[in-house]
């Protein structure tokens, strides 16, 4: 089990804890607080649009181990990050372990664990983990944010539950990032022509939005296959989890993105695109970069 507790002070909504869980291992929500929980590329997230009333309060989530993977034999270090915003600017302090079951822990024994250390230092690289406390105050003095979590015990079941393999269906089916119910055209076009669209820079500055308009396994010609839509905006394609992902577009606001979805289902047969999230480059939940950028969704 992995208590994570948290020391919000005056941050009311917008925060996010993101935790890298070791390799061979899943990660299942105990309680996120009223967060949302997700365990997706060995990362464990908890988000918030809200957070709780109280000053501190602690998150808690379980590691399984899958496969048949013996935990004796994995590292079981765990690094993360709890990042807020202040000023419509994000702000981030790491996730630190303490030795200390914070679970049964009373007040004055957490209000003693969440008091700074000045000796200590973050980039002691000799300093056990489970030692280390970190305390982050913003630039006008307005948040003064602690957090720390528990050293981690390993839930071990008697049989050992295999991840189902995911079979390749005839329709790409997945779980809406923008809440509506949506699915996303599947090329199944036979194509031995490389394609034409752009490939998605991985080093694309901050949050960004694009509409997704199909994905398939194998690559396609870009401009005959999607030419007979008349689309306006080109055509990126993506390399992600074993697909080939094509999107259009590229919005700073979820609003544009939406409404050019819109525009897409109005305007040609893909009535089934939907909004994707990126931050740098890199694919995020709509919750998570709305989160980041305070912005609101619109269904």
């Amino acid at each position: 089990m992995v208590n994570i507790l948290v020391n919000k002070e005056k941050l009311q909504k917008f925060a996010k804890i993101e935790e890298n869980v070791p390799k061979g291992f899943t990660a299942l929500n105990i309680n996120s607080r009223d967060g949302i929980f997700t365990f997706k590329d060995g990362k464990a997230k908890f988000l918030w649009m809200s957070l709780p009333a109280e000053p501190y309060f602690i998150v808690s989530y379980k590691l399984v181990p899958v496969n048949g993977i013996n935990p004796a034999d994995v590292s079981m270090l765990i690094n993360g990050s709890f990042s807020y915003i202040i000023d419509e600017k994000t702000q981030s302090v790491g996730v630190f372990e303490r030795d200390a079951n914070l679970a049964n822990l009373k007040p004055e024994e957490i209000a003693l664990l969440l008091k700074p250390q000045p000796s200590v230092q973050i980039a002691a690289s000799n300093v056990k983990k489970e030692n280390i406390n970190n305390q982050v105050t913003s630039q006008k003095d307005l948040v003064n944010t602690t957090i720390a979590s528990n050293k981690i015990t390993v839930d071990t079941p008697k049989s050992v539950v295999k991840k189902p393999v995911e079979k390749e269906l005839a329709v790409i089916t997945r779980v809406p990032e923008d809440k509506s119910k949506e699915a996303t055209t599947e090329v199944t076009k036979n194509e031995t022509a490389m394609p034409e669209g752009e490939n998605l820079n991985p080093g694309s500055n901050g949050i960004y939005y694009r509409v997704q308009i199909a994905a398939g396994h194998k690559p396609v010609n870009v401009k005959s296959y999607f030419g007979k839509f008349r689309l306006e905006k080109s055509i990126v394609k993506e390399d992600h989890n074993g697909w080939i992902k094509y999107s259009v577009g590229s919005f700073d606001a979820y609003k544009e993105a939406r409404d050019y979805r819109v525009h897409l289902w109005n305007t040609t047969p893909i009535t089934d695109a939907f909004v994707s999230a990126y931050n740098e480059g890199n694919r995020i939940t709509i919750q998570e970069a709305l989160m980041i950028t305070n912005q609101k969704w619109i269904k």
